[in-house]
């Protein structure tokens, strides 16, 4: 279940799929780093307390090197 993952970093790991939308579940999660994928579609709102600009960082955003770029309302930090 993982309900106590604190920290996710998948960064850069060639990842094809559509964004996850369980992670909300992940009620301790502070830190989230998923760059450098091709994940796509809209990543879930976590209402999560990030602290830090470098806490929750996605491919999100236009210009975008993919057809469907993904979508992140509450991302800190959007790599293109």
């Amino acid at each position: 279940m993982l309900s106590n993952l604190n920290r996710l970093s998948l960064k850069y790991n060639s990842i094809v799929k559509n964004a996850p939308n369980d992670l909300s579940k992940l009620q301790e999660l502070k830190f989230i780093q998923i760059q450098g994928n091709r994940i796509s579609g809209t990543l879930p709102e976590l209402d999560l307390p990030f602290f830090d600009p470098s806490s929750y960082i996605s491919d999100c955003g236009n210009p975008s090197n993919f057809e469907d770029s993904l979508v992140c309302t509450e991302c800190t930090m959007c790599c293109k």
